[in-house]
């Protein structure tokens, strides 16, 4: 609906997001640059700040995200 279109975004494209990583019982924050704007539940693409790899996650609030990480290399 129209109104769905008025709602902000949770996180605008460019804005540095705080990405909760959580790998097996470890759990980290990594700062990324949003590729893409959302809202919360919805996965959105983000660039690694510091290392510059892209990867997705799933956005859980105003410029917070999380990514369940099975693999290394984030």
């Amino acid at each position: 609906s129209a109104t769905d279109l008025m709602e902000p975004y949770d996180v605008d494209r460019g804005q540095i997001v705080s990405v909760e990583v959580q790998s097996g019982g470890a759990v980290l924050t990594v700062e990324a640059e949003a590729q893409a704007s959302g809202r919360q539940g919805q996965s959105i693409t983000l660039r690694n700040s510091t290392s510059g790899k892209i990867f997705s996650a799933k956005i859980t609030g105003k410029g917070r995200a999380l990514l369940e990480c099975r693999a290394p290399g984030i």
